[in-house]
């Protein structure tokens, strides 16, 4: 067709039966040499995205959760899913609640159905080549890699990571012919930010959501402690204390220890202390400890009662630690190989340790 000076516009009809989400306008314009100066034929290419409207198969989805929660407590969320249209049939939903620290390590980004399924396709472009074929592979041998390090310690055992990350996950749940519904979840001993992420679907229709909850103790507490220690070394545990319940407190605080040995000549396998803290107060205690003679992990457990103006749920605290105890040297080992004759009898050489 031939295109005026000031340009044109095309129509066109879109079949029904392309329903998909690759499809693309491409334009091929060309100028004739004889209508330009330079007496050279001008060629110009356009290509463009033709997107679907699929506004009616959006699901939207309103999250109703405070703005701060308990740790280690039950969170109910309610759920109301519309639609711009009339609302599918079978609607369903799901609800992950992740640690926001992590999600940010990665740049991660809600996962959205409605964009999966619906969002543009690259242009497809086909391109064969049969040069490949040509070239000879040869006689030469894969390559292999070589690598290796120190062994690993693995004396008493390792111990358990102090540091807890929260993924939680629960659905599908199936709400009502009004979209409503309610998705709980049981929050872990844990102190920060959760990213709520919930994506509702039905048998055509897709949406998500997310929404931010922060999540803290009302007296949040945290250990540290040396990573290991070998029997009868000396050191010391620092527990901070952090009073974020809104008033002051008033508790007993009991640290019992399992494989340590605390007190006045580490006598004791228990530190007690009556302590006040004032709103948004923050206290370190140091318990001095000593590792008894054991091989493995030694336990220690925070026990906190009697916290006042808070749900019955959150007026204790308890907490478990664990310390590597081991010993100062690493295990060895020693192969040895000779041979025996028949109906004779053998000897294995002790090593034996040097002393002097």
């Amino acid at each position: 067709m031939d295109i005026p000076q000031d340009g044109a516009t095309v129509s066109f009809n879109l079949d029904p039966a392309w329903q998909r989400h690759d499809l693309y306008v491409s334009v091929l314009l060309i100028q004739p040499g004889e209508a330009r100066e330079e007496a050279l034929p001008r060629r110009m290419m356009g290509i463009t995205p033709l997107p679907l409207d699929r506004d009616a198969r959006r699901l939207n989805i309103a999250l109703d959760i405070p703005a701060k929660t308990y740790s280690d407590s039950q969170l109910t969320v309610p759920v109301q899913v519309s639609s711009s249209g009339d609302l599918p049939e079978n609607v369903s939903v799901t609800l992950a609640a992740v640690d926001v620290g992590v999600l940010n390590i990665s740049r991660f980004a809600t996962p959205d159905p409605f964009a999966d399924f619906f969002a543009q396709r690259r242009y497809g472009v086909v391109g064969r080549d049969s040069y490949g074929d040509l070239i000879d592979a040869g006689s030469g041998e894969m390559a292999t890699l070589s690598f290796g390090g120190d062994e690993d310690f693995t004396g008493a055992g390792e111990q358990g990571e102090d540091v807890r990350i929260v993924s939680l996950f629960q659905g599908p749940v199936a709400l009502d012919s009004d979209g409503a519904g309610k998705v709980t979840l049981d929050l872990p001993d844990f102190n920060g930010r959760l990213r709520l992420m919930a994506m509702a679907y039905s048998a055509d229709s897709f949406g998500a959501a997310d929404q931010d909850i922060e999540v803290a103790a009302p007296l949040v507490t945290q250990l540290t402690k040396p990573r290991f220690l070998a029997s009868g070394d000396q050191s010391r545990l620092a527990l901070d204390l952090h009073n974020l319940s809104g008033q002051d407190q008033q508790f007993e605080l009991s640290v019992l220890l399992q494989g340590l040995r605390t007190g006045e000549a580490f006598s004791s396998d228990e530190y007690q202390q009556s302590l006040q803290l004032s709103a948004n107060e923050k206290r370190t205690l140091y318990i001095p400890v000593t590792a008894a003679d054991i091989s493995g992990l030694a336990h220690i457990r925070l026990d906190i009662q009697g916290l006042q103006g808070l749900p019955a749920e959150q007026q204790k605290v308890i907490r478990d630690w664990y310390l590597e105890v081991r010993p100062a040297w690493a295990e060895l080992s020693l192969l040895q190989q000779q041979r025996l004759a028949p109906e004779k009898a053998g000897r294995c050489h002790r090593l034996r340790k040097k002393t002097g």
